[in-house]
């Protein structure tokens, strides 16, 4: 499949952040090391009394992190992870994929899952990723083109992640042909906790649903982070749905989400009246920026924004 118009895109997500339009860009980074551990040994003299406030450190054994090279989502089924541990998805056209990203990382050691070549792992037909684990980041990645049927939303955090983090990719006219109208189809669903999208480009959405949906069990916060996308080209729906953000549904709006939308832009987007919808409460919505589309920032009753 041909992709000259891809890498040009991702070009403009790395650089659109740094223009005046969107303020300086802050940029996260993750060190994966490894740490030496010590354990306590008890020392003895040499008649075997022992010798009590004294100790010796053993050094224990460190595990090195692997790095695995995956081709499809049958090979990343069958991998056995550790944290600090890399996937690397071997470049091409990965076509009806759909896998689940079940590891378990930690803050000072996630697990890094990135393309190839970043923008040349092209995921097309009916294909999914999905977040089942924590410290997990993705990056490097593109959605890309049409199909007659998708089933499933292509990014999906699962209730159970946490602190898991998609970047620097790309969802490029990702839609469906031959679905009805009325079903929704989001791009990106975020369940869980503590979950970050970022430095990301969300381009050409038809169908109906919001772009990206913060999903919410009404009985947690959530504590997402929005940043620094590029939300790009999304035509008149002619019907309610056509958001970009929405934040909570209706029955959660009492409750709080404590998510923050920040330094994205918005261009070129008239799917509906409403860019953002917010149904809960406790959200940051700042440094946003729009640029020639419908704009509304919808906020639900009784919802509490900060």
């Amino acid at each position: 499949m041909a992709t000259p118009s891809i890498i040009p895109y991702l070009i403009t997500v790395i650089g659109f952040a740094t223009s005046p339009l969107t303020g300086a860009i802050i940029s996260d980074t993750f060190e994966s090391y490894t740490s030496t551990h010590y354990t306590i040994v008890d020392d003895e003299t040499p008649d075997g009394t022992a010798v009590f406030g004294f100790a010796q450190l053993a050094k224990a054994q460190v595990i090195e992190p692997t790095e695995h090279r995956v081709a499809d989502a049958f090979e990343i089924s069958q991998l056995s992870v550790n944290p600090g541990d890399t996937i690397i998805l071997k470049n091409g056209e990965w076509v009806d994929q759909r896998f689940v990203l079940s590891f378990s990382g930690t803050e000072e050691l996630p697990i890094t899952v990135k393309a190839e070549t970043p923008g040349r792992v092209l995921l097309t037909g009916d294909s999914q990723i999905q977040f089942d684990g924590s410290y997990i980041e993705l990056s490097g990645i593109v959605f890309y083109g049409e199909s007659p049927i998708k089933y499933y939303h292509a990014v999906e955090f699962l209730s159970s992640s946490s602190f898991c983090r998609l970047t620097s990719s790309a969802i490029i006219d990702y839609n469906p042909t031959e679905r009805p109208a009325i079903d929704n189809h989001h791009w990106v669903n975020i369940w869980g906790t503590n979950n970050r999208v970022d430095h990301c480009l969300f381009k050409g959405k038809k169908q109906k649903g919001p772009t990206l949906r913060v999903r919410r069990d009404e009985n947690q916060n959530d504590h997402h982070r929005i940043d620094n996308n590029y939300f790009l080209d999304r035509p008149e729906l002619g019907q309610n749905g056509g958001e970009t953000i929405q934040i909570g549904l209706k029955g959660t709006q009492t409750t709080d989400s404590l998510t923050i939308v920040e330094r994205n832009l918005f261009e070129k987007l008239n799917g509906e009246i409403e860019i953002i919808s917010v149904k809960s409460g406790g959200n940051i919505l700042r440094h946003n920026t729009v640029r020639n589309s419908c704009l509304l920032l919808h906020i639900s009753e009784p919802t509490r924004p900060l």
